[in-house]
């Protein structure tokens, strides 16, 4: 008789670890039962996010729209009909003006500070001859591509040929930094070429602002005839 408990004992546990092996199944049908619940959840609460921020949006909007239009019925009315545009075009033209002076003025200083630094340097090492010989070959180049860049754009508007003397400029100044990198009689015989490029491009510059100012007042005076 005592050997009947000691043989139930391990039939039960059994029966408990093949139900224990059907959990899981069970568990993974509840999860897939309440996700798209939960995912749904969260799509309208997004939503609603997004309605009531963009509410918000609007009513900030409004509000400012509201605040704007109270500062102008407080404004006077003379500042109300003051022409805020013209005035607004105007400030703009006189900062492109002095735009176009800076930028001048700091090419011709440029200029100015290289060269004597470069005649100074040439001096000290006693090859003067080279100056003159320098700035004649820099001038001769410069009118070439002055003479190129008109071929190549002679369908462009006279105006453009600023820009064309602005990149000439620019490579000029290229050149004279890259010919450090020589000798030292080459480096300033190129230095001393540069600085001829440089000299005849603003030449050139000075009578392209000269031809612009001329065709300017020859305008004004046949609007005043007229």
């Amino acid at each position: 008789m005592a050997i009947l408990p000691s043989l139930a004992v391990p039939s039960t546990l059994m029966f408990r670890l093949k139900l224990f092996q059907c959990q899981p199944c069970q568990f993974h049908r509840c999860t897939e039962l309440y996700l798209p619940h939960q995912t749904y959840y969260t799509r309208t609460r997004s939503i609603k996010v997004s309605m009531a921020d963009h509410n918000e949006r609007s009513d900030v909007k409004m509000q400012i729209e509201i605040l704007r239009e109270k500062l102008k019925e407080a404004m006077p009315v003379s500042v109300q009909e003051f022409p805020w545009k013209k005035a607004e075009h105007i400030v703009v033209d006189k900062l492109l003006d002095l735009a176009k002076e800076t930028v001048k003025w700091s090419l011709i200083l440029f200029f100015i500070f290289s060269s004597v630094s470069d005649i100074v340097y040439t001096f000290s090492i006693n090859r003067e001859l080279i100056i003159p010989i320098g700035l004649f070959v820099g001038c001769l180049v410069a009118d070439f591509l002055k003479e190129i860049s008109q071929e190549l754009f002679h369908k462009s508007e006279g105006r453009d040929l600023k820009w064309h003397l602005l990149g000439m400029y620019c490579l000029f100044v290229f050149f004279k930094f890259t010919s450090t990198w020589f000798a030292t009689l080459p480096r300033v015989f190129f230095l001393h070429v540069a600085n001829g490029g440089l000299m005849q491009v603003l030449w050139h510059w000075r009578n392209f602002m000269e031809d612009v100012k001329n065709q300017q007042d020859m305008s004004n005076s046949n609007l005043e005839t007229s």
